[in-house]
């Protein structure tokens, strides 16, 4: 089954993307990129998501490693989308709508790498359920919203609640 495919693009831009794609960004390029990049003062979530002290203290050494580098991938989403943030920003204030189709392009991108974001943080919390105590195991649900945090702002607070909702449950 061959996979649909749309016009092509200049052939240099092409090889630039593939080698971005296949081999990454030189390291000292990549670390520049990151340190430069700064995201827009009313946008929160355009962090990377750390792991609740917490939760982080209970992790084994090997679950801790694979975490960061999960959130070194993280890095570079969120920093792509403060790029694209500010690049839709200057293309809405197109007010003769010439950039149209560029708006839709970038909100699409925009959210493919919000949910890209959002897949890595479900899946951070799906590798830690089998380290966690039993008391937090509940915690990977994926009802559970993550803040700048993976676990949301009050861990104790919803190991509280899910045990009271246990409770009234069990009544």
């Amino acid at each position: 089954m061959k996979e649909m495919c749309d016009k092509d693009v200049n052939s240099d831009l092409a090889n630039l993307v593939d080698s971005w794609f296949r081999d990454g960004v030189e390291e000292e390029s990549y670390s520049e990129l990151t340190k430069e990049t700064l995201r827009p003062g009313n946008r929160k979530s355009l962090v990377t998501v750390k792991t609740n002290q917490l939760i982080w203290d209970l992790l084994s050494p090997s679950l801790r490693t694979n975490d960061k580098k999960i959130q070194n991938a993280q890095t570079s989403i969120v920093k792509a989308g403060a790029i694209l943030t500010k690049v839709l920003d200057k293309l809405g204030k197109d007010t003769k709508n010439e950039n149209s189709e560029l708006v839709d392009q970038t909100m699409q991108c925009l959210a493919l790498i919000g949910h890209s974001n959002r897949q890595l943080c479900l899946f951070r919390r799906e590798l830690m359920k089998p380290d966690r105590r039993g008391e937090y195991s509940h915690m990977c649900s994926q009802s559970l919203k993550f803040t700048d945090q993976l676990f949301g702002d009050d861990v104790p607070k919803a190991v509280k609640d899910v045990n009271v909702f246990k409770l009234n449950s069990i009544i």
